[in-house]
């Protein structure tokens, strides 16, 4: 009799690996957004002393994170994610394809990064005018923008909270779910398809469907959208309840949204 079982294996149907930067502490919140059978497999990388667009900058061109992913090659993942949303967008126009080659290349996996998964997601969802909130300062907002703009996805509304980019990023952990709905809730305007929510630092986890419900439409949040799209890059269609529109989504709904996952992963 055999005591091994590849069912009950950890990771029996995909590991994650995710890098996360220093002072984030949410990691409950990529476990939430993770099917049955997959496991999240956690790497912190260094960041700076502020949170300003300078010292984004120079942590995204940190060659630290190519050395922490390369630790993901060990453990044999099916795929990685760099969870920071800045990370992917401060340096303009399609440099998260820099991040994730970079995060590919050292860990041997298919990755992402937040705004590539952010934009993908938006794509599934048919997706082409947002309203956002975001714990930016206006800097970080404005280069957002012109990010998404050049994706082809409008943003009709944004506010900011002013902190990362101004104050030490950290503190958007503490940030309550209260502040986040109110937040997501103040920037809906009619002519917004969905809300999106970015920053791996601001907790979603538990009210993404009743802000759904509350504002009739799809609610994409950066950790939500991180680890969908890992998963599917892991090929696992990541159907979970509770957890907003886009884990619930078939994939016919919207013809074939797997054209338009690879189209975003470039």
């Amino acid at each position: 009799m055999t005591l091994f079982s590849p069912q009950l294996s950890v990771g029996w149907r995909a590991r994650i690996g995710v890098l996360y930067p220093e002072h984030g502490y949410l990691d409950e919140e990529f476990w939430g957004f993770a099917a049955t059978g997959v496991t999240v497999l956690m790497a912190r990388t260094r960041v700076q002393p502020d949170d300003t667009v300078p010292s984004i900058k120079k942590f995204a061109n940190d060659l630290d994170n190519d050395r922490t992913a390369q630790g993901f090659s060990r453990v044999n993942v099916d795929a990685v994610a760099y969870a920071c949303t800045a990370i992917g967008f401060v340096r303009g126009p399609n440099s998260d394809e820099d991040i994730n080659r970079r995060m590919s290349l050292a860990s041997r996996a298919p990755a992402t990064c937040t705004i590539t998964a952010s934009v993908a997601a938006m794509r599934y969802l048919g997706v082409s005018r947002i309203a956002v909130g975001t714990p930016y300062n206006d800097e970080l907002n404005d280069l957002l923008c012109a990010f998404l703009k050049a994706q082809g996805i409008g943003v009709v509304n944004i506010r900011g909270m002013d902190i990362v980019g101004t104050r030490d990023g950290a503190q958007v952990n503490d940030v309550s779910l209260t502040d986040v709905r109110k937040l997501a809730k103040s920037v809906n305007v009619e002519g917004a398809d969905a809300i999106y929510i970015p920053c791996t630092a601001l907790r979603t986890l538990e009210i993404i469907d009743a802000l759904e419900s509350d504002l009739g439409k799809p609610v994409i949040s950066a950790n939500q959208a991180t680890m969908w799209h890992a998963q599917q890059l892991a090929s696992v269609n990541a159907y979970i309840d509770g957890v907003g529109q886009l884990f619930r989504r078939q994939p016919d709904d919207r013809g074939n949204p797997e054209s338009r996952i690879r189209a975003a992963s470039r």
